[in-house]
């Protein structure tokens, strides 16, 4: 099922990858910034 999705669009396997990649980035951002006011 997901295999024959990916062959219709294979744009989705892209943008699933960058949603990906983003919510890491937002999460490493968000805890650095957490964890600097914890050492304040």
């Amino acid at each position: 099922m997901l295999a024959d999705l990916l062959d219709e669009y294979p744009m989705l396997l892209l943008v699933a990858e960058a949603g990906v990649a983003l919510l890491i980035l937002v999460f490493i951002v968000v805890w650095t910034m957490m964890g600097r006011k914890k050492d304040e």
